[in-house]
């Protein structure tokens, strides 16, 4: 049952002289005053004007160029199954032919270094197994052994022999002696490695994910013959990678939570296996890398491996924006012949989420910095590994402000860089030559460019392209032509984007600086006339991406846009990057004269404005409710207002997530150390200013956040403001389960109409 509470529920008795108990009203379905809005799941395919939507993804271009593999998913809106259909094309874009069990979703296609096969995963009935397709013979055959696809198998320089991971024979669970009361929580302050290094609070946690361990071994594909090499992998392995020469394996572990900051938090240890002998060395151990992933790029000698990250002694510095996405890193050269030696070379101001790459002779690493300031292209430079020496050899094309390098061609002699032009408008594939240390224009193009892969010379190029009415076809560019051509063409019908609307990119300036977003208009769109408009807000600048991003599925998110859009709403996106020590004010300060501009455009009611944001965005939307009285309707999702309540947040592992977030990345020290700034930065006590109609929105197993909405609810209440919190049983930080999307839509739907539409 969904609970509901509303500002207006009385307490039944009192204490401390304040009548403050709170009565739950528990319901499964609302009746709205005007009903004419209420949606039910059957109702969602007409919105944009299908019952499912098909789109491309996972590339896969042959090392000779000559076929491109790619995987087509096909979802039904109503039943949110998906069914994965693998296929590969000839370049000149010839038939395209089906591989796989046509009853099976297929995955992961992957193509032999002599561009002769393809291993691909078919899942069926929850078995999963893997599949050879013959270039030559257009044949397929399975492996007849329990490969796992994760981690996903890669070929080694014979074309002949795969490195696979295999689920070791177990035997059967021991049935358990019945249900036993559940051990209570103990910890103690000296249960974790808990110490404070530079003013900074740093604690290392047990972060066990799985038990479920592996084995890796060489298969060969032509006899099906299996040769065990490393058995027993750690179950909280994370990534491996082959040396060049395909007689070393490396991989790291994850051994636990670096909770100093909440993205940046992952401590790892780099392990080395010979593929000949079998045996296993530890190579470097706590390095600081990323849950969202940790490369170890190997050497042309097959001696050496660059990885960029951090370490607990040298990773205590805070981040340039808000955001540990931004967080500088070293670049750390191991050398796997003598185990524990690891050395940092150039400065440490790398960007974690771009792989190093060796020069031709090994004596060179070319890297990509962390981005340090608004609109300045980010750099490459080289890294002398002699000196250590950091040279600056080129800056990312401008005016392309949020380029990242997306890939190393097979030959080792290029880096790709994708990126959107400032404000999203164009998106844009260039190669980085590390020889003439040049950008050579690839394709160029109208939409976001995503999952690109190479030929081995660098000659073929496939992409998927996606924009706010495509949901994602392959694209493909040939060096020399700069020319871009569409492969495939799931695109959707006139009607379809008639009900999808229009996309618009909108900047303006504050003191000099330029800001970007992007504006949705509502599908009955008119010139001239204005729309009541909704501002989703999130620090950062994904707004101006939202130009391409396709929304065309209606219940990808918590909630529907698209049934805004479709019942007469603008949705506006706006950049607003924050740095440390940065609050509310400095968020109302660069979105209101956003909102500003796309009431100057006509577009806007600045008598019918509201605010909508999720986790940091809920915070976001407090913040902007506390700063100013120019929305009408305010809906904040799993969010926070009140730093001292997140500071104080403990997961049942004994880490404080949260501390690490406030004291390390948005506030940069604790609330002993200025707890005039927690005060200033927590919208909480600004809530007697509020005056905007708040409905509060969590997840009831969102741990600290489900805990700080009702405390903004029971805040907002005291105070007498208009108030309503919805929580849902068995969703967490957001909503899943398509039936409380629906729920949800219907809900904010309503609230904003109520306060947005009041004639209506």
């Amino acid at each position: 049952m969904t609970e509901i509470l509303t500002g207006t529920d009385k307490a039944s008795h009192s204490y401390l002289s304040c009548a403050l108990v709170v009565v739950a009203v528990m319901v499964s379905q609302v009746v709205f005053a005007a009903d004419a809005h209420r949606l039910e799941l059957k109702d969602f395919p007409e919105l944009v004007g299908a019952s499912e939507l098909t789109q491309a993804s996972d590339v896969a271009i042959s090392p000779d160029g000559n076929w491109v593999a790619y995987i087509v998913s096909s979802t039904t809106f109503i039943t949110r199954e998906t069914h994965q259909r693998l296929f590969v094309q000839p370049f000149d874009g010839g038939e395209a032919i089906q591989i796989g069990p046509q009853d099976a979703d297929n995955s992961s296609p992957s193509w032999s270094p002599d561009s002769r096969k393809l291993l691909s995963f078919s899942t069926s009935g929850g078995h999963s197994s893997a599949t050879i397709w013959n270039v030559a013979e257009k044949t397929s055959r399975s492996l007849d052994f329990a490969v796992r696809p994760w981690p996903s198998p890669e070929w080694l320089p014979d074309s002949i022999r795969l490195l696979v991971a295999l689920t070791p024979h177990e035997d059967p669970p021991v049935p358990s002696a019945g249900a036993r009361t559940p051990a209570p929580l103990v910890f103690t302050g000296s249960d974790t490695n808990r110490r404070l290094e530079g003013g900074h609070y740093i604690g290392v946690f047990s972060t066990k994910k799985s038990t479920d361990s592996f084995d890796f071994a060489i298969v060969d594909v032509d006899t099906g013959k299996a040769k065990t090499i490393a058995t027993n992998i750690d179950p909280n392995f994370h990534d491996y990678h082959l040396s060049p020469d395909g007689t070393k394996l490396a991989y790291s572990v994850d051994k636990g939570e670096f909770d100093y900051d909440a993205n940046e938090r992952v401590l790892h240890d780099i392990n080395v296996v010979d593929l000949q002998s079998g045996s296993t060395s530890l190579v470097a151990s706590d390095l600081l890398g990323s849950a969202f992933g940790f490369s170890a790029v190997w050497s042309h000698n097959n001696k050496m491996l660059a990885v960029i990250g951090g370490t607990m002694q040298d990773d205590t510095s805070s981040p340039p924006f808000g955001s540990s996405f931004y967080r500088p890193g070293h670049c750390y050269v191991i050398d796997t012949q003598r185990p524990g030696v690891v050395r940092p070379i150039g400065p440490r101001s790398l960007s974690r989420f771009a792989r190093p790459t060796w020069n031709d002779d090994d004596s060179s690493i070319f890297a990509i910095t962390s981005p340090d300031q608004v609109g300045v292209p980010q750099k490459i430079i080289k890294l002398n590994l002699a000196t250590g020496a950091a040279q600056t050899v080129a800056s990312l094309p401008a005016p392309y402000d949020t380029s990242i390098i997306d890939g190393q061609s097979p030959s080792r002699n290029e880096i790709y860089v994708t990126g959107y032009s400032y404000g999203g408008e164009t998106g844009q594939l260039f190669a980085f030559n590390l020889r003439s240390q040049r950008f050579i224009p690839v394709a160029q193009g109208n939409y976001a460019i995503g999952s690109l892969s190479a030929s081995g010379a660098g000659t073929h190029f496939a992409y998927v392209a996606v924009d706010s009415t495509d949901p994602g076809n392959v694209w493909i560019s040939e060096r020399g032509t700069g020319k871009a051509r569409q492969l495939t063409h799931f695109d959707l019908s006139q009607a379809q984007r008639e009900k999808i609307g229009e996309r618009k990119s909108v900047s303006w300036e504050i003191n000099g600086k330029k800001l970007y977003g992007t504006i949705w208009l509502p599908t009955n769109y008119r010139e001239g006339q204005r729309f009541p408009t909704i501002v989703e807000v999130y620090p950062g600048d994904q707004g101006s991406g939202m130009k391409h991003y396709f929304d065309g599925d209606p219940l990808s998110g918590d909630f529907s846009w698209q049934a805004f859009s479709a019942n007469g709403y603008a949705v506006f996106w706006p950049d607003f990057p924050l740095r440390i020590g940065d609050g509310p004010h400095e968020i109302a300060a660069q979105i209101l004269p956003g909102i500003d501009k796309i009431v100057a455009m006509g577009v806007a009611d600045p008598n019918a404005l509201g605010v909508f944001g999720r986790s940091h965005g809920g915070y976001s939307t407090y913040s902007l409710i506390a700063e100013t009285q120019r929305f009408k309707a305010a809906i904040a999702s799993s969010g926070y207002s009140n730093l001292f309540t997140t500071d104080g947040e403990l997961e049942d592992n004994s880490s404080a997530y949260c501390l690490g977030l406030d004291e390390n990345v948005n506030e940069g020290v604790s609330p002993w150390q200025n707890r005039d700034l927690y005060i200033k930065n927590s919208p909480y006590f600004k809530f007697d200013k509020v005056t905007t109609p708040v409905l509060i929105q969590y997840g009831e197993t969102d741990g600290a956040l489900a805990y700080s909405s009702r405390e903004a609810f029971v805040a907002l209440r005291r105070l007498g403001k208009t108030v309503t919190i919805l929580g849902y049983p068995g969703e967490g930080h957001s909503v899943q389960k398509p039936e409380n999307q629906v729920d949800f839509t219907n809900r904010a739907l309503e609230w904003f109409d109520q306060y947005l539409k009041p004639s209506q």
